[in-house]
C-alpha cells in the first residue's frame, strides 16, 4: 500500500519545474448506480474550424493554442476572490462548495433541475469542450467528475492548474467572462457513480477493488471526521496525492499504470474510489482513467455516508 501523508505544493516545487516546462515548450436510491505546434497566439474572435475533442489531461501549451475556439469553455474553480484578481482569458467561475453541497444533499445527484441550472449558466452543453482548472487539484477533479457524471462528453483537467499556467504561459485577465446560457439537459452516467446499497453487497467481490483516497490516520481509524472511524473492509489506500508529482502535476500514464498495478489493481475489475465527501476520490478516479482503467466509479457520498450507516461494516488497523 502507498502510505504517504498529504502533500502541499509550495511555490518552490513549482519553480523547480520552470526550466523543464519552458524547455519543453446524497442520498440516491440504493442499488445499481445511475450510468485525453503552433506557438503563435490565436487570431481575435472565434475559430470557424470545428474543434477537436479535449483529452483528459490538458497541458498549458495546448490550452494556449486553443484559446478562442467557439466550442471551448474554460472553468475556474478557485475562490471567487482569486478569480476576480486574475484568471485564464474567457474562463468562467464555479463555486465548488455550492456544487459539492448540491451533490451531497438528499437526492442531490439526481436533481435534474438543479444541475440544468448550474451547468446551463456556464454556457455548457453535453458536446462542449470543457477544461477545468484550479489552485488545488482535488477541486478541479471534483468538478471534472461531476460534469462527466452529468453527461458532458469532453471534459479535461489542466495539468498543474493555475500555478503551471502562470509558469508556462503567464497570460491572464481580470475581466469577468460573459457567456450565453444554454438549456442543459443532464444525462446521468450510471457507470460513474457507486452508491452505498450497491457497494455494501459488492465490496467483497473479486470483481471489485475499493480504493481509499484519504490520509493514513483516516484509513487506519486513528483520526479524521466521520460518525465512526476506519475504512471500508478490504480497501486499498492510494492517497489522493500519490498520482501527482511534487509540483502538483499528474504523473505519466506509464508511471500511473505501474503504481496501480503494483497495488494489485487489474483492468478487468470495477474500481471504486472513495474519501470523505467525494473530492479526493474524484482525483483518484481521474488518475485511474488517465492510466487506462475502463471501469471506474466514484462513491461520491463516501465516508460521510458510510460511517453514518450502522449496517455498513467498518475495518480498522489493529495496533
Amino acid at each position: 500500500m502507498m502510505h504517504r501523508s498529504s502533500r502541499r505544493f509550495p511555490v518552490l516545487s513549482t519553480l523547480l519545474l520552470v526550466g523543464s516546462v519552458l524547455a519543453a515548450g446524497c442520498d440516491p436510491k440504493n442499488g445499481t448506480s445511475p450510468t485525453n505546434d503552433r506557438t503563435s497566439p490565436p487570431p481575435a474572435g472565434k475559430s470557424a474550424t470545428p474543434a477537436k475533442p479535449i483529452g483528459l489531461l490538458v497541458e498549458p501549451a495546448e490550452l494556449k493554442r486553443r484559446l478562442g475556439e467557439e466550442n471551448l469553455r474554460i472553468v475556474d474553480v478557485r475562490a471567487a476572490a482569486e478569480y476576480k484578481a486574475g484568471h485564464i482569458p474567457d474562463a468562467v467561475h464555479v463555486d465548488v462548495a455550492d456544487w459539492k453541497n448540491q451533490a451531497l444533499s438528499k437526492n442531490g445527484l439526481r436533481d435534474k433541475n438543479a444541475w440544468a441550472k448550474r451547468v446551463g449558466a456556464l454556457g455548457i452543453t453535453t458536446k462542449t469542450n470543457v477544461v477545468v482548472y484550479g489552485g488545488h487539484p482535488t477541486s478541479a477533479t471534483r468538478i471534472w467528475w461531476t460534469l462527466k457524471y452529468l453527461g458532458v462528453q469532453q471534459v479535461g483537467v489542466l495539468n498543474g492548474g493555475w500555478n503551471m499556467w502562470m509558469v508556462a504561459v503567464g497570460k491572464s485577465s481580470a475581466a469577468a467572462s460573459s457567456v450565453k446560457p444554454t438549456k442543459f439537459a443532464p444525462k446521468f452516467q450510471a457507470d460513474r457513480l457507486a452508491e452505498i446499497g450497491d457497494l455494501k453487497s459488492s465490496y467483497k467481490s473479486d470483481s471489485v477493488a475499493v480504493i481509499d483516497a484519504r490520509s493514513a490516520t483516516e484509513f487506519n481509524g486513528t483520526g479524521g471526521p466521520g460518525a465512526r472511524k476506519g475504512r471500508i473492509p478490504g480497501a486499498t489506500r492510494i492517497e489522493w496525492s500519490d498520482p501527482l508529482d511534487p509540483g502538483g502535476r499528474f504523473k505519466s500514464k506509464k508511471r500511473l499504470q505501474a503504481d496501480f498495478f503494483a497495488q494489485g489493481l487489474r483492468r478487468d475489475k470495477t474500481v471504486v474510489t472513495y474519501c470523505q465527501t467525494g473530492g479526493r476520490a474524484s482525483l483518484d478516479a481521474f488518475a485511474l482513467e488517465l492510466a487506462g482503467f475502463p471501469k471506474v466509479k466514484n462513491y461520491y457520498c463516501s465516508w460521510q455516508e458510510w460511517s453514518a450507516d450502522s449496517s455498513a461494516p467498518v475495518e480498522t488497523t489493529k495496533p
